[in-house]
């Protein structure tokens, strides 16, 4: 059966899961129905890239990247025709540092649907990838295309995410994030190897320094506000993608107050690593990493 979710693990095994209610309904029972050990390092990241350079195949297939720098393909994974076997892996790509995020986009026009990969390494760099349309014959083929710096200060890509295909939000270890303008040119390009293909290319929009006290650990978009969480100052904050604003900053982890052994008081606050947000309910849940969850209601004002 169709996978719900797909995992990977340190050991460098990416595996599918799926997810079954029990009799009653109430509690999920998971198991894992494939698996792959394609990487030999640490699988950081997971994405969803179009499975195709041709328009007559809408079909999605999942990537996988490691601390080995290496990106691999797992072509059947989604495919019922193949029973969405992850058996079988093709390398896509390799970059020089390990990689620690990547997030996928498409650039369509009348005549191509291209998928383009953004990655972010452990020196701070993001870089593009995109799939040459001279290479139907090898679909999971990829080349470099523009290499950019996540932050002033050197440091790992923690997260990033494209927010409306055409903005690149990318997020570092130091509490960094930058929004990129994502524009694809329509002319056809040749790159060094004789390949065709289309060139993206990214141009700095916005620049938040120092937006949390430490790693960014979630980025999550929801109409045209961002909503960003990491290190340990228990804060989610909203930022206008419009014009790069910071709207609102929510303390959601309180702190708890601490004694160390010379007997003073230390207040200890907790990351936030998930949201939720429900519009039907007008609220947002926020998970912390010491476990605790609260519930924030939305409150509509007229300024």
């Amino acid at each position: 059966s169709q996978p719900n979710f797909f995992i990977g693990f340190a050991s460098g095994r990416v595996a599918a899961v799926n997810a079954t209610l029990d009799e009653y309904g109430q509690t999920y029972n998971f198991r894992i129905s494939g698996f792959n050990d394609a990487h030999e390092n640490e699988v950081t990241s997971l994405a969803f890239v179009d499975g195709s350079a041709m328009n007559d195949n809408p079909e999605k297939s999942l990537y996988s990247a490691c601390g080995g720098g290496h990106v691999y393909c797992h072509p059947n994974a989604l495919c019922a025709e193949q029973d969405f076997s992850i058996d079988e892996s093709v390398l896509a790509f390799s970059s020089n540092n390990a990689i620690f995020s990547m997030a996928s986009t498409t650039v369509k026009t009348e005549d191509y649907s291209i998928a383009i990969i953004c990655t972010g390494d452990s020196n701070g760099k993001i870089r593009l990838w995109t799939r040459p349309t001279s290479f139907y014959q090898s679909e999971t083929y990829f080349i470099p295309t523009q290499v950019k710096q996540a932050g002033t200060r050197t440091g790992l890509v923690t997260r990033m995410k494209f927010v409306h295909n055409n903005l690149l939000v990318t997020c570092t270890n130091n509490g960094d994030l930058r929004i990129w303008k994502f524009q694809c040119w329509n002319e056809l390009c040749r790159y060094n190897g004789g390949e065709i293909g289309p060139k993206p290319q990214l141009k700095l929009k916005y620049d938040k320094m120092n937006l949390h006290n430490g790693a960014v650990e979630v980025v999550m978009d929801i109409g045209d506000m961002l909503l960003t969480s990491g290190g340990n100052d228990g804060k989610v904050i909203g930022v206008d993608l419009n014009n790069g604003l910071i709207l609102q900053s929510i303390d959601c982890h309180a702190g708890e107050r601490l004694q160390n052994s010379e007997g003073s008081t230390l207040l200890a606050k907790s990351c936030v690593v998930d949201m939720i947000v429900s519009g039907k309910e007008g609220c947002m849940i926020s998970l912390c990493r010491d476990g605790t969850l609260q519930r924030w209601n939305f409150v509509c004002t007229n300024n």
